[in-house]
């Protein structure tokens, strides 16, 4: 790994309140809830995982990641079977079609861009003791369940350099002297700390690979030098790698 990390950061580079936050002592607090009231999430630039942007995915979402896709008579676009081919193979929709392929490069925008989002956002918290078909909120359930879903984008990301106190997932790899700050799962150190744990997380995930069924099947040996990029038969998760920093 080298030493200068760029970050990535879907969405603007300002500081953004954020309403996930919970202290300590919350017992719904996750691994994902953010350490600090205000700062921003960013991802290591090459070991992006998109799954950790599920929850702002929505274009009304203030984070701006996504924009809604539209035709060129400026409508929305709706994602149904009329964009996808059906294989009989696997019984289900799997690919775009040519036109809607053409329809994309011609606009620029990459197949893993293309994300989709109910126009409505709203979200019900249903009752835990209480059955579906006997709940109160079904019919607004059901309402909301069936909306349409229409295609959006995902925006390109910004790239940008830091090198300050920052949160991570990584203090396992650590001592704790080198912590300043710890939150949920979270803790808070100086940069070249979070690079010296960061490389530590690498080597400690290429030995786990190592131990793997593939090692011997495969060139798995000669190819694993980095075990977050692609590999012959394996892939680990990349979510704990985000950061969180307070400012730019």
């Amino acid at each position: 790994m080298k030493k200068e990390i760029l970050f990535v950061r879907y969405g603007g580079l300002s500081p953004m309140k954020q309403d996930h936050y919970v202290p300590d002592s919350d017992p719904d607090k996750t691994f994902h809830n953010p350490p600090r009231k205000n700062g921003l999430y960013a991802m290591i630039k090459g070991y992006e995982d998109l799954f950790l942007l599920g929850a702002t995915c929505h274009p009304n979402h203030i984070s701006g990641k996504f924009s809604w896709l539209k035709d060129d008579e400026g409508n929305l676009i709706k994602d149904s079977n009329d964009i996808r081919t059906y294989s009989e193979q696997r019984n289900k929709n799997h690919d775009y079609t040519p036109e809607f392929k053409r329809f994309l490069k011609k606009r620029g925008i990459k197949e893993n861009q293309i994300w989709s989002s109910k126009i409505n956002d709203a979200k019900i918290d249903c009752p835990d003791d209480v059955e579906c078909e006997v709940c109160p909120l079904k019919e607004k359930c059901d309402e909301i369940g069936n909306m349409p879903h229409y295609l959006t984008v995902l925006k390109k990301p910004k790239s940008f350099s830091y090198n300050g106190e920052i949160w991570h997932h990584l203090g396992e790899q650590l001592k704790p002297h080198e912590i300043i700050e710890k939150c949920g799962s979270w803790v808070k150190t100086e940069f070249d700390i979070f690079v010296k744990a960061l490389d530590k997380d690498r080597h400690s995930t290429m030995k786990d690979g190592h131990k793997n069924e593939w090692y011997e099947k495969s060139d798995f040996n000669t190819r694993l030098h980095n075990p977050y990029k692609r590999t012959f038969g394996v892939t680990y998760s990349k979510d704990h790698l985000e950061v969180f920093i307070e400012k730019l």
